[in-house]
C-alpha cells in the first residue's frame, strides 16, 4: 500500500482534490462516502437502541426500589405478605426476604 503522500509525489499531485479526478478514484470516493453514511446511520440507530435499553433498565430498577420501599413500609404497618404482594406486585418469596432484612 502506498501512502497518500507518496502517491501524490509519485503522480505529481499538488492539490488534494486532484486525487479524485480519475474515474476509478471518483467511484472509490463515492463508495467510501456511501459507506460512511450507512455506517453513521447504523451507529446512530444502535446508540438510540442502547439509550432506550438503558432508560428501560434504569426505570425497571427505580420501580423495583419503589416496590421494595412500599413493601418495607407495609411490613412495618403489620400487613400480611399476600396483601403486600397484591399492592406491590412482588412475590411472596421476595417479601419474605425483605422481612428478614428488617
Amino acid at each position: 500500500i502506498i501512502e497518500v503522500k507518496e502517491y501524490c509525489t509519485l503522480y505529481n499531485i499538488k492539490e488534494w482534490d486532484e486525487i479524485f479526478t480519475t474515474p476509478i478514484a471518483k467511484e472509490a470516493y463515492k463508495m467510501l462516502l456511501e459507506f460512511n453514511k450507512e455506517f453513521a446511520e447504523k451507529w446512530a440507530a444502535l446508540k438510540q437502541e442502547d439509550d432506550e435499553r438503558m432508560k428501560n433498565t434504569e426505570l425497571y430498577y427505580a420501580k423495583q426500589e419503589e416496590k421494595i420501599l412500599t413493601a418495607k413500609n407495609a411490613i412495618k404497618k403489620g400487613l400480611d405478605n399476600g396483601l403486600i404482594s397484591e399492592l406491590t406486585g412482588l412475590s411472596i418469596e421476595e417479601i419474605e426476604e425483605i422481612r428478614k432484612e428488617l
